[in-house]
């Protein structure tokens, strides 16, 4: 794979290969309280987790969410998405044989993204039960944070 800026030392750092770099972080979120379902425990709810950046065409934004699957209603299924405005990117399922009713599951979610306009744009996360009807959780504390950050990694 080539880099995208080729530079060798003593060169002057042009304008264009400037915007080849990485712009760094768009956006971040911490949160330190638990998000809860409601009924319908099956259908994506917005967990609270959401950022708007402004995003620039033809550059790739790498999307990651910290989040902590915890099945509150009773041992179940979890499953989690990234969306953008209301089109789903990334989803995980989680299997109740990985999850536990007495601890949250710590794990992250990422997804790259190239955006094909620029303009605000809007980016959420959202929990829903995979299979029972019952409540899940997204638990947060001081200690076990829920995070959601986007960073502008580059051109496509």
């Amino acid at each position: 794979m080539a880099i995208n800026v080729p530079f060798t030392v003593g060169q002057v750092l042009t304008a264009s290969q400037q915007n080849s770099l990485p712009f760094g972080v768009a956006g971040v979120q911490t949160l330190t309280t638990a998000f809860a379902t409601t009924a319908t425990h099956t259908t994506f709810q917005d967990n609270g987790m959401t950022l708007t950046i402004t995003e620039v065409s033809g550059r790739r934004y790498l999307i990651t969410a910290r989040v902590n699957p915890y099945p509150s209603g009773g041992l179940q299924g979890i499953k989690m998405q990234i969306v953008r405005g209301s089109t789903a990117l990334a989803r995980s399922d989680f299997s109740p044989n990985v999850l536990d009713t007495g601890i949250s599951f710590p794990t992250v979610i990422t997804y790259v993204y190239t955006s094909v306009a620029s303009g605000s744009a809007t980016y959420k996360m959202q929990i829903g039960a995979l299979t029972a009807n019952t409540e899940v959780q997204d638990f947060a504390s001081a200690t076990y944070p829920r995070q959601f950050f986007i960073e502008d990694i580059g051109p496509s």
